[in-house]
């Protein structure tokens, strides 16, 4: 059959060896025009690897596809290019390389007009430029242990980060142990990587990868003039300030007091001391200096879901289970014996862009990627990447949670990341309990439902085991 495609192929191919005719540093391609569908050459089925274990085989070692081209193109590449002179091909030199501090590129074969072959450059994706990083996410990718594989999953199917910002984070101290990459030295790096380009103080708001000019491809320009969600934890509202309030449920117990003053006839239910004890846990005592909880939190990037689509929820008497569950908040555990408290915050995005151009930062709002979700403590499992060809599910092109319902998946709901805003006293609008966890089996069956319902449109698939 290989003679035969030689014979097919005389004005590519040298007959003798089967490397490719190079001409004045061009390659011709004609005989490869002329027939599309190939030619009528008659093969034996029995010397080929049936579909089925070629699949299996192929999935297992991460696949290919342009930006991962065959080995029998690979090859032919080198040849071209050992051939063929710099200023004839449209690929990038070592050297051009290393001047430009580019991520590694693979490089494949298309037709030019006039038949000829040229060779263009597709930019390694999802942590493929670097072999070494790239195999140990594959093979943590595989373990049993949740909060190391689904993260490394993430890590392997994020399609969104634009290369320099990919290469900040494989630049990040420490980086790979002396021994090669580890979950030690990859959790180090995300955290060191978090601290140094995420969660940065307000006086360091242009620090912020997320929201800077290197994640351009990533910001939203959506209108401001709408409301949106976020579920806090009071027992971490507490933790970041506790001025005021002994307990967290000192501190739940005054915010449903305020909740409560806002209904009809009961506007002398919240005297001004209690309002003023909330103000200085907000704001601090000194109305110039920045205190209390709002100058406490960093500028690091917020989780946000339009109010609209949750609204319905809100309802509900389990309210706080539900939102909980319909925004991916797996780290939100509480029991019966020992509920955790959360409080409904509610605001327009209005006042962000207000502070975002007050700190002069290039943009406001973002689609999540891996790096901007976790914290100080590491990479989060509860993520998902969400893909870019599945954009039109989602009408504004947010991200998408992962359900944590036991009859979740099918409804998306949206997330953002926006840049960080002070809350005020009327931002506090609902104050509940959640009563029940998320385990892990759990966690992972609903990461592996939210899978399968993208998995057409997961670009790079084929690089998780």
């Amino acid at each position: 059959m290989q003679r035969a495609v030689l014979a097919a192929h005389s004005d590519l191919y040298r007959p003798h060896d089967g490397y490719p005719r190079v001409e004045q540093g061009k390659v011709s391609t004609q005989s490869v025009v002329a027939a599309p569908f190939g030619c009528a050459i008659e093969i034996e089925p029995a010397e080929f690897t049936p579909l089925a274990p070629f699949r299996r085989r192929r999935i297992r070692r991460g696949g290919w596809s342009l930006c991962s081209p065959p080995r029998h193109a690979t090859k032919l590449l080198r040849r071209l290019r050992s051939q063929t002179p710099q200023s004839e091909s449209k690929g990038w030199s070592a050297s051009h390389y290393a001047q430009n501090h580019q991520r590694p590129t693979a490089e494949f074969i298309s037709l030019a007009d006039n038949g000829l072959a040229q060779i263009d450059r597709c930019e390694f994706m999802a942590f493929q430029s670097n072999a070494a990083f790239a195999g140990f996410l594959r093979s943590t990718a595989s373990t049993v242990v949740l909060a190391e594989s689904a993260p490394a999953a993430n890590f392997l199917l994020e399609e969104r980060l634009p290369v320099s910002r990919e290469q900040e984070f494989l630049t990040e101290k420490p980086g790979a142990a002396p021994t090669g990459w580890d979950v030690l030295s990859w959790r180090e790096t995300f955290v060191n990587h978090y601290g140094d380009r995420v969660a940065r103080p307000l006086r360091r708001a242009l620090e912020i990868s997320t929201f800077a000019a290197v994640n351009q491809d990533n910001h939203l320009a959506i209108e401001s003039h709408q409301d949106v969600v976020r579920l806090e934890s009071i027992v971490g509202l507490h933790k970041c300030c506790s001025v005021g309030f002994d307990t967290p449920s000192d501190l739940a117990a005054e915010l449903r007091n305020l909740i409560r003053s806002r209904q009809p006839g009961q506007a002398g239910a919240f005297s001004d001391d209690q309002h003023s004890r909330l103000a200085e846990w907000l704001d601090g005592s000194e109305p110039n200096l920045r205190g209390g909880l709002n100058g406490k939190r960093d500028a690091r990037p917020a989780f946000a879901a339009p109010f609209d689509e949750v609204e319905k929820l809100l309802a509900a008497p389990d309210w706080a289970t539900k939102l909980r569950n319909a925004l991916g908040l797996s780290h939100f555990a509480g029991s019966p014996a020992k509920p955790l408290p959360v409080v409904l915050c509610r605001y327009n995005l209005s006042r962000v862009e207000r502070a975002a151009r007050k700190a002069k930062v290039a943009a406001w709002a973002a689609v999540p990627t891996v790096l901007d979700a976790g914290n100080l403590n590491g990479p989060s499992a509860a993520f998902f990447p969400f893909p870019k060809a599945a954009a039109g599910i989602n009408p504004f092109g947010f991200g998408v949670t992962v359900s944590l319902a036991a009859d979740g998946g099918l409804d998306f709901k949206s997330e953002l990341l926006h840049f960080r805003l002070d809350y005020t006293l009327d931002d506090f609008a609902m104050v509940g309990e959640i009563t029940d966890e998320v385990t892990e089996a759990q966690l992972a069956t609903y990461r592996q439902r939210h899978f399968d319902l993208l998995e057409q449109e997961l670009q790079y698939r084929s690089y998780v085991p």
